[in-house]
């Protein structure tokens, strides 16, 4: 499966949060990756639970160079 890409992904359609699984998912990042990046801050995401992790849809739309892109 190839991620999607600015063309292809409708932000509208993104739940205003996301798992890191989804993120990775939508991305190509390995988790590895993704927890790293949350865990030194490069990565905005909060924690709800000793595993349960939610990253901002602001966030993935970054990650995907889509930030300027109307959510």
């Amino acid at each position: 499966m190839t991620s999607p890409t600015k063309n292809t992904l409708d932000p509208r359609r993104i739940s205003p949060t996301v798992t890191p699984e989804q993120f990775v998912e939508l991305t190509g990042y390995s988790l590895s990756t993704v927890y790293r990046w949350i865990k030194n801050g490069d990565l905005k995401a909060s924690k709800f639970g000793p595993k349960l992790w939610r990253i901002p849809k602001s966030e993935l739309l970054r990650a995907l160079g889509m930030e300027d892109v109307p959510a």
